[in-house]
């Protein structure tokens, strides 16, 4: 749009022999300028069905409040339980992935000494997933379900071994010369294979991340706790992709603010996700518009990618949000909820996918030109 005024407004100054630009090209410009992309899209839209085969997935909304109940005021293992039951009432021997929220699995990460000089670690530690008791009771669920999958939100942590080379935002395990790093993760779970984890790493500023840590390192005690590991968290570098064994399930897990940027998403499906489960705790938004307005990103998301979503969101608001953009079986804000649905899965790649956000960057490219010609123009001016 920015680019769009500056040409109209580059037209409309008159150069050395004269206007270069007449009131009528004006207008003609500025309904082109409105009214083409607009009627494209319509016309994409109208046109386009779903491709790729059919997947059923079972989103979860547990409906934990934030700020009294998910941190703290019920047990890690009871919200679990929770999640598990909402599940099973709406799953289907047909059902390949079951979507939990973000911090899902809250089970703290813990260490302790033992007398042989070991440390023994509890909770939902990187070193020993398997170990965790959230981990062995999804376990026992998917015996029970061998062809669904299970991917959950996690808060989670790595011990560094002694001498391993640590990371920027390492820490200082209390009381000894060990370190270790806390992560906002995502945690896929399938009968009879290994876990997989994808770790969060578009991190919000303040909460997860203290930006200019090389320089504020010492004030991250200040950073805001909205509940979860808090201060600067670990990141990954590969935009990875949660696969079952059979290929069926190829999932890009999208952790909360991730889904604000198409940049960081594509990257996974070029990795060859063919669909996207967007995990968010939009419950500190509160009453604002902000819960819907990270819904509408969301939207975005699929139509860059032509991929489907299952968003399942801790308060709300949960959906599937098909490949146009369309949003089907929204749940009601801060309520409970559990729906079972199908959607498409793609292997595809779009313009966008391929090679970035091309016409934001030719925006870019053609601003300072067109800055220079509003200049040279007005200057010539009489």
């Amino acid at each position: 749009w920015a680019t769009a005024l500056l040409i109209d407004r580059a037209w409309s100054l008159p150069g050395p022999g004269g206007s270069i630009s007449t009131r009528s090209s004006r207008r003609y410009f500025a309904v082109a300028i409105l009214g083409v992309p607009s009627l494209l899209s319509l016309v994409l839209y109208a046109a386009w069905d779903d491709q790729g085969q059919q997947l059923e997935v079972v989103v979860v909304q547990p409906n934990i409040d934030p700020y009294q109940e998910k941190f703290g005021g019920v047990e890690p293992l009871e919200q679990l339980e929770g999640m598990l039951a909402q599940a099973e009432a709406v799953m289907s021997d047909s059902t390949r992935l079951i979507v939990l929220p973000e911090t899902a699995l809250q089970e703290n990460a813990t260490v302790s000494g033992a007398q042989d000089g070991q440390l023994r670690l509890r909770g939902l530690w990187e070193n020993d997933l398997e170990a965790s008791r959230s981990v062995r009771r999804i376990r026992e669920f998917l015996d029970r379900h061998p062809r669904a999958s299970l991917l959950a939100g996690m808060s989670s942590a790595y011990l560094f071994a002694p001498g391993e080379p640590l990371t920027s935002t390492a820490r200082r395990l209390g009381g000894s010369d060990r370190h270790y790093e806390a992560y906002n993760a995502a945690l896929f779970v399938e009968r009879d294979r290994p876990v997989q984890v994808y770790h969060k790493s578009k991190l919000v500023a303040g909460v997860e991340k203290l930006p200019f840590e090389s320089l504020l390192g010492s004030l991250e005690y200040l950073s805001i706790d909205m509940g979860g590991t808090t201060g600067s968290l670990g990141v990954q570098q590969e935009r990875s992709v949660l696969r079952s064994a059979d290929g069926r399930v190829a999932v890009a897990p999208v952790i909360c603010y991730e889904s604000v940027f198409g940049d960081h998403v594509a990257p996974h499906v070029r990795n060859g996700a063919t669909m996207i489960a967007i995990m968010t705790n939009d419950g500190w938004w509160g009453k604002s518009p902000g819960y819907r307005q990270h819904l509408a990103y969301g939207r975005l998301r699929a139509v860059e990618t032509r991929r489907a979503i299952a968003r399942s969101a801790n308060t709300g608001i949960s959906c599937v949000i098909d490949q146009r953009g369309t949003v089907w079986q929204s749940t009601e804000w801060w309520h409970e909820a559990a729906f079972r649905s199908e959607l498409h899965t793609s292997h595809e790649l779009t313009v966008f996918v391929r090679y970035g956000d091309l016409i934001g960057r030719l925006a870019l490219l053609l601003l300072p030109i067109l800055l220079v010609a509003a200049f040279v123009a007005g200057r010539t001016v009489p």
